[in-house]
């Protein structure tokens, strides 16, 4: 019974942990796009660094789950070695 329920509860982890993988591509690929770190792309004007980009995110989507400014602090990094590890 415990093994049944343990194989269940695994099986259903592996979408979310495929769709945070995704997120965090998504929101690295972003960071380098406002940050001009692609061949081509400048950095964004409004943000003169990514500091200044998640207080304004925090800023301006306050009461938004997940969007505090400790949240995306720690999240960006995830997201920039996501993106790193292929």
């Amino acid at each position: 019974m415990v093994d049944s329920l343990t194989n269940k509860l695994s099986a259903a982890d592996v979408p979310g942990a495929r769709a945070e993988k995704t997120y965090l591509n998504i929101i690295a690929a972003l960071l380098d796009c406002i940050n001009g770190s692609l061949p081509g792309i400048e950095r964004h004007p409004s943000f003169a660094s990514e500091a200044k980009l998640i207080e304004e995110i925090d800023r301006l989507f306050d009461g938004y789950a997940g969007l505090s400014a400790s949240n995306l602090s720690r999240k960006f990094p995830e997201a920039k070695r996501s993106i790193q590890a292929g």
